[in-house]
């Protein structure tokens, strides 16, 4: 069985053109600059990381107290329809990690949204091996300092396929 599973997360990876080890760095330019705020015993952090040389993503980290462990929340719609989901986490005292991966939130194109996925395809990658990629590295990230492997939470069909697809690899 673990032969079998290591020949198909190889062959996933494959598929999705999956790019091993994006480094994910936290203040790459004045742009990314981390701001926080507190309210409520709640602290927010806004930043956006660079994954690689290609992409930065847009995430807010939540915190309230001594953290037991980090769940990173995706949504369909975009981080800014998870508040209930974020007060769950928070409640159980974790971390929440709140990112829009490409194609979601505020990394959805304003226009021609399709084209820039046909875009990918022309030069090798694809939509959803960007989108895994993206949060296996944000997981990796998150799970810095020794910590336990952080969580994630999808919301909506399409983000759940991310989770499932950066799940298996």
């Amino acid at each position: 069985a673990k032969n079998w599973q290591a020949n198909q997360r190889k062959t996933l990876a494959e598929v999705l053109r999956i790019t091993p080890g994006l480094k994910v760095s936290a203040n790459a330019s004045p742009r990314n600059e981390a701001k926080s705020e507190e309210k409520n015993g709640v602290k927010t952090t806004f930043r956006i990381l660079q994954l690689g040389e290609k992409w930065s993503v847009p995430v807010v980290e939540l915190s309230k107290g001594e953290s037991k462990g980090t769940t990173i929340l995706i949504a369909d719609k975009g981080r800014a329809s998870l508040d209930a989901e974020v007060e769950k986490v928070i409640a159980r005292g974790e971390r929440a990690i709140v990112v829009d991966l490409y194609y979601f939130g505020e990394c959805h194109p304003k226009s021609h949204a399709f084209l820039w996925s046909h875009m990918l395809a022309t030069v090798g990658d694809r939509a959803l091996g960007v989108q895994a990629n993206q949060l296996l590295s944000l997981a990796r990230w998150a799970s810095r300092e020794g910590a336990e492997p952080a969580k994630v939470v999808a919301v909506g069909p399409r983000c759940s396929v991310v989770a499932l697809a950066a799940g298996a690899l």
